[in-house]
């Protein structure tokens, strides 16, 4: 016999035990495979089932009957038209007016500090990053 009998096959289908099998080798494949069933839910999930069309197909609807070509035109007309302002809003609008900037230069909400154009240019310091090597630390100097 080549090996494939009933003995043969009895050999390989018994499963090893825990105790046949190295520590380390069964705390990895632990690890890797999770011995616990996979978690499930409490509720099934929603069907979705589509019931199929009747034997004798669905009821038709009564057709609409296509519209007069001016019909279509004055539907297309009222689609484009501006809505007219009541007299309330006319006059609403006219009061608001146009907004007005309160400071073009420095609004307010404006990120940037307010610019200033009245500065000296005596007031300038003068200063420049020097690298200092006994403290290995780069120092900010300004010159007055």
């Amino acid at each position: 016999m080549n090996g494939s009998g009933k003995k043969a096959f009895k050999s390989f289908a018994q499963d090893i035990a825990n105790h046949e099998v190295r520590p380390d080798v069964w705390v990895e494949v632990h690890k890797m495979i999770n011995p616990a069933s996979v978690h499930r839910a409490p509720n099934p999930p929603k069907p979705t089932y589509v019931p199929s069309p009747p034997a004798g197909g669905y009821a038709k609807e009564a057709d609409a009957p296509n519209p007069t070509p001016k019909e279509a035109g004055d539907h297309e007309k009222e689609a484009k038209a501006v809505p007219e302002l009541t007299e309330e809003e006319m006059k609403a609008k006219r009061e608001a007016g146009k907004p007005k900037k309160q400071d073009p230069e420095s609004e307010a909400g404006d990120l940037d500090p307010p610019k200033h154009d009245d500065e000296d240019e005596d007031d300038k310091k003068e200063a420049f990053v020097q690298y200092d090597s006994e403290n290995q630390l780069w120092r900010f100097v300004q010159l007055q």
